[in-house]
């Protein structure tokens, strides 16, 4: 589909997971690189449990300590990168830009007159970039925060949404289903495509017929 994505939806719709579930694809067959903005670890149970039985040395995970830090990192990443990378992961994006905001509101401009670019540089490279957005609920829609500037770069855009139970649905940038992801008991995350789901489920007409 590309390789700069945009992932976004409100909280608990499955963002982070769903960016587990594509590094447990992409680490197969090369090295990737994790940058955790917010300092919040508790993704690490959900990214262990998605890629199983791999070696965990394919990662990288970057913790980085307030905005100036993750500035750093982010504006190295091309310098530093691992030579086999495949995927890079920044998430969340805009609560990078929150901190900027609260420590020094030029930060965030320099964020996107810095940062997203090197971000876009590493995608025109070949690796896979995610960028995890969070969203802002307005009166009459939800809107990922900064979007136009993120859209500007013209990524992959990925909307995720509540589904019944344990599922969320993907959507893509005109609202239309991609794929329903289902998470089991242990964190571990399953994608099927709308027509993978109604081969399933013909499947299953068919076998409770026989029966």
């Amino acid at each position: 589909m590309g390789n700069l994505f945009h992932i976004w939806g409100e909280a608990g719709t499955g963002k982070t997971l769903l960016a587990c579930a594509l590094v447990a694809e992409v680490v197969r067959k090369g090295h990737v690189r994790w940058v955790c903005a917010d300092g919040k670890q508790s993704f690490a149970k959900s990214l262990r449990a998605n890629v199983g039985a791999l070696e965990v040395h394919n990662i990288t995970v970057n913790i980085p300590r307030g905005n100036q830090d993750v500035r750093n990192v982010i504006l190295t990443l091309t310098e530093s990168i691992h030579s086999d990378t495949s995927m890079v992961v920044i998430d969340p994006i805009t609560r990078v830009l929150d901190m900027a905001r609260r420590d020094d509101i030029m930060w965030g401009v320099e964020l996107l007159e810095e940062a997203l670019p090197s971000l876009v540089a590493l995608s025109e490279m070949g690796i896979k970039v995610v960028l995890v957005s969070e969203v802002r609920n307005l009166e009459d829609k939800i809107v990922p925060v900064m979007h136009g500037s993120i859209a500007v770069w013209k990524p992959v855009d990925l909307q995720i949404v509540r589904g019944s139970g344990r599922s969320s649905i993907i959507l893509d940038e005109g609202e239309s289903p991609l794929a329903k992801m289902t998470i089991d008991s242990d964190g571990v995350v399953t994608l099927t495509t709308p027509l993978e789901e109604r081969r399933r489920n013909e499947c299953s007409e068919r076998s409770s017929a026989t029966l």
